[in-house]
């Protein structure tokens, strides 16, 4: 008998939030025998009160095709939450094939039921074994009911662009799921902040500017310092070659055109945004309250989501 394979991935929400379904499962694609669903990670339990979830797929005629075809749903997925102002973590996709108990003994045999470890990440494995699963769940006191239907819709209007996606997006959508896990206001701003940073790729100055930082460098040689000293401002001019983050991230930024966020444009909104992450880091006294930054965080979480979008579906 053809061994047949299959994907799982837990996806556990931010808390407070749950999918809003009537059904059992939702059904995300479904051709040529192959399905793949999004159901309560616990038998029985509705999805209003699931805080942690399955996306399952499958059967896949080999292993290859079960890996791929999950990677990919992890892609739409953290896409089209995000999209959806849904938080999800998926866990990581380094080690994907299931893995029997005990551990490292042999293959699996065709023939052979056996118990899988689970853990939370994309997981593929045979059509006739049993993962294992343990459960995590998150309390709050209020939930936030999210459409499946609109949730559905937005997979499918973003399936195109998930098969393009690069590292660079897909840590930039794992860092803004992050941040909705996050009860921390300060390192909650500063993951919003670095999703956007991960997208950067600052580009030279004109060859001009270039030109002028190198005869500079070239004359700082000639300064009465100690050498560790002109090594630290030759560094420091050769940094002034390539734009700064501010620079290209309020580049980026413009392409939003004519939408204000707090009622200032995208670019003056990034350059202020960044300045205040970099505060935070560095420790800076002057860094905003707990307040303060609890009231500017709804803002920015619809600056990243609508700046990433725009870069990812190309739209």
């Amino acid at each position: 008998m053809t061994t047949t394979f299959r994907f799982r991935n837990t996806v556990n929400l931010a808390p407070g939030e749950h999918i809003a379904a009537e059904s059992a499962k939702i059904v995300l694609f479904s051709e040529s025998g192959v399905e793949v669903t999004l159901s309560p990670s616990t038998d029985g339990e509705p999805f209003s009160k699931a805080t942690k979830l399955l996306l399952t797929g499958g059967p896949y005629l080999t292993q290859e095709d079960a890996l791929q075809a999950g990677t990919s749903w992890r892609r739409r997925l953290l896409l089209a939450c995000s999209d959806r102002f849904i938080g999800i973590s998926l866990g990581d996709e380094d080690e994907p094939r299931a893995s029997r108990i005990p551990l490292g003994q042999r293959d699996f045999l065709p023939e052979e039921p056996v118990l899988l470890k689970d853990r939370h990440g994309l997981l593929v494995y045979p059509e006739n074994s049993n993962p294992l699963s343990g459960f995590i769940s998150f309390t709050a006191d209020t939930a936030v009911g999210r459409s499946s239907s609109e949730l559905l819709n937005t997979i499918r209007t973003v399936e195109e662009a998930t098969s393009t996606m690069t590292a660079r997006e897909i840590l930039a959508l794992t860092l803004l799921h992050a941040s909705r896990f996050d009860p921390n206001p300060e390192t909650k701003y500063i993951s919003l902040v670095t999703a956007v940073e991960a997208l950067l790729k600052p580009a030279k100055h004109s060859a001009s500017i270039r030109a002028a930082l190198e005869t500079l460098q070239r004359q700082a040689n000639d300064l009465d310092l100690s050498e560790e000293e002109r090594q630290s401002i030759i560094q420091h001019i050769g940094n002034g070659k390539k734009e700064s983050i501010t620079e290209t991230g309020g580049k980026l930024a413009s392409r939003l055109k004519d939408r204000e966020y707090g009622g200032i444009d995208p670019s003056t909104f990034f350059k202020q945004a960044y300045k205040i992450r970099s505060n935070l880091v560095h420790g800076n006294t002057s860094r905003p309250t707990h307040e303060e930054l609890g009231a500017e965080l709804g803002t920015l979480h619809q600056f990243v989501v609508d700046l990433l979008h725009l870069v990812i579906v190309k739209n």
